[in-house]
């Protein structure tokens, strides 16, 4: 089945914040606009939050497996928990360097774009 035009920009703009989000943090804060860049580790946060509505379409439409956006969402759902602890490190530079937290919202990001890269759109 061929994407919608709205199901490819979703598509498009899931897979760059998977990119962003797999880099280490050298790259993330060199891809991030300069204004932005004192708060990296937020607002990779909630571009993630912000991406759900992209998420459900991407779902409703069949447009990706449903491996696919359970893995987009469990990335949001971390996000989101951790978002509840505001005393975490991980809202640190240094916890967004070397910290658990972001370790393995890379992992899920670069396992992310292994199954991306078989979807053609």
């Amino acid at each position: 089945m061929e994407m919608t035009e709205l199901e490819v920009n979703c598509y498009n703009f899931m897979k760059e914040l998977t990119e962003e989000l797999s880099e280490e943090f050298e790259g993330q804060y060199e891809r991030m606009e300069s204004f932005a860049r004192w708060n990296l580790p937020d607002e990779i946060g909630m571009e993630w939050i912000d991406a759900e509505g992209m998420i459900d379409i991407l779902e409703k439409s069949n447009s990706v497996s449903k491996d696919l956006t359970k893995k987009f969402r469990e990335i949001v759902s971390r996000f989101e928990l951790e978002f509840k602890n505001s005393d975490s490190e991980a809202w640190t530079f240094e916890g967004m360097k070397s910290g658990e937290f972001w370790s393995e919202q890379r992992r899920r990001a670069r396992e992310i774009l292994q199954e991306m890269s078989s979807v053609s759109c």
